[in-house]
């Protein structure tokens, strides 16, 4: 198990240890959801000790610009300190999108998905990539 997953399976066992009865184990499905002022993470399944749990990261709520993009666009890191403005980023975020029903055998299914803005269209719609981003 990585690092990272062997920390987040500690919090979550912890969480729900912590949490007792008070978390339905036998509900449809559980999902954690939390942000990371970095990068989002699609759902996954941690390894915990509750069944149907899915855990997901929002990822950050600001522009953000994969580091391949920086390297074509800058010559070195100082250039892009004094010169990336926010209209460089591309205007796109990511989140976690749950549709919920009134069925409860229907298991829930997050997805990471993003909210952004269509240069073409003039307008914001959720897609399920920001190129320039990732």
């Amino acid at each position: 198990m990585r690092g990272y997953d062997k920390r987040m399976t500690d919090y979550l066992n912890a969480r729900f240890t912590q949490l007792g009865e008070s978390v339905d184990r036998g509900s449809r499905n559980i999902a954690y959801i939390y942000g990371h002022t970095h990068s989002s993470r699609a759902p996954y399944a941690p390894r915990v000790d509750i069944e149907n749990l899915t855990a997901a990261n929002t990822g950050a709520w600001q522009r953000l610009i994969a580091p391949e993009i920086v390297k074509k666009r800058y010559s070195n890191r100082n250039e892009v300190l004094t010169k990336l403005q926010l209209a460089d980023l591309p205007p796109c975020y990511s989140a976690i999108w749950i549709k919920l029903t009134d069925d409860r055998t229907v298991p829930l299914n997050p997805l990471l998905v993003y909210w952004r803005f269509d240069k073409d269209k003039e307008r914001w719609s959720f897609t399920r990539s920001c190129e320039e981003r990732e």
